[in-house]
């Protein structure tokens, strides 16, 4: 069996962009984690990446700066790829805006080893949510007390891969750009026999867009609040992995389509710039019938 994941074969992936302010407090608790950090930086401004450049001049990180944005799927090619390098077994990414709780990799770990068959597992998610959820966004079966939960796909901040499946998995589609891509990678790895789990315990803060609340006819909807050229990517790759996963995934594929209906729904009621958004969302799902891939001009 491969080694389970631990401080001395792990490594942390971090992809920024502009990262907030608060980033450097939590990048110290990020470094803890594992022998080695990584960080991706996709184009960033020059006062952010000079920071960045100072802790990987004093060891305290590896950089790797891109001039651009090359997108989220690259971005993470490349930090994994810089991980196989250094020789680790594992690699925890993490999101610039994530918040971690101390013990992450040996929770996620004891997840792995209750799993019956951890030599299949190619990702382990850290359940995650906000601190007014204590049972995370991930889906539990409550009928067992094991420390893992079977998953279909698991979102990119949090998820722990497994280096010797990836090698067998192929790296996350750069194609996609952003959104999707950690899905996508999921469901590859489950078409090919890995297996994809999450821990039960909440080991990550972490919000999806800048999420508002608002009342409904007696519920209380979500609004994500993506700004308009993200929800081009969020329509466009949403018709090309329901497209290419329908028949492998029906039951995933139905939900993520009625999910982002509903999300796109929300938009259009509550959300500002709703003629900038719908205009984008209408050229990504033109793109995505069509299967134009890539970065939009």
């Amino acid at each position: 069996m491969k080694a389970a994941p631990s401080h001395g074969v792990a490594c942390t992936v971090v992809v920024t962009f502009h990262p907030p302010p608060r980033f450097f407090e939590t990048l110290q608790a990020v470094r803890a984690i594992a022998t080695r950090t990584i960080v991706v930086d996709n184009g960033s401004d020059t006062q952010t990446l000079s920071r960045l450049q100072h802790l990987a001049a004093a060891g305290a990180i590896d950089l790797i700066a891109n001039h651009a944005n090359l997108g989220l799927a690259a971005a993470l090619n490349q930090g994994i790829g810089m991980a196989q390098g250094r020789g680790s077994a594992w690699v925890l990414l993490l999101d610039q805006d994530s918040e971690v709780a101390p013990g992450i990799l040996e929770s996620m770990a004891a997840a792995l080893l209750d799993y019956p068959e951890p030599s299949r597992v190619a990702v382990i998610g850290a359940n995650y949510g906000m601190p007014q959820e204590p049972r995370g966004r991930y889906r539990l079966d409550d009928s067992t007390t094991r420390r893992f939960s079977v998953q279909t796909v698991l979102i990119t901040s949090g998820s722990l891969i497994s280096l010797p499946a990836f090698d067998k998995i192929g790296p996350f589609d750069d194609g996609l750009f952003i959104d999707h891509v950690d899905h996508e990678y999921c469901l590859r790895a489950r078409r090919l026999g890995f297996a994809v789990i999450a821990t039960r315990d909440v080991l990550l803060t972490h919000s999806i867009g800048r999420e508002s609340a608002h009342p409904f006819l007696g519920r209380r909807l979500i609004a994500s609040n993506h700004p308009p050229q993200r929800r081009y990517y969020m329509a466009r790759n949403s018709v090309v992995v329901g497209r290419k996963y329908f028949f492998a995934e029906p039951r995933w594929v139905a939900a993520m389509l009625g999910r982002a209906l509903r999300d796109f729904m929300v938009m259009l009621v509550f959300e500002q710039d709703r003629e900038r958004k719908l205009k984008w969302w209408l050229l990504g799902l033109w793109h995505g019938v069509r299967g134009k891939l890539g970065p939009i001009a």
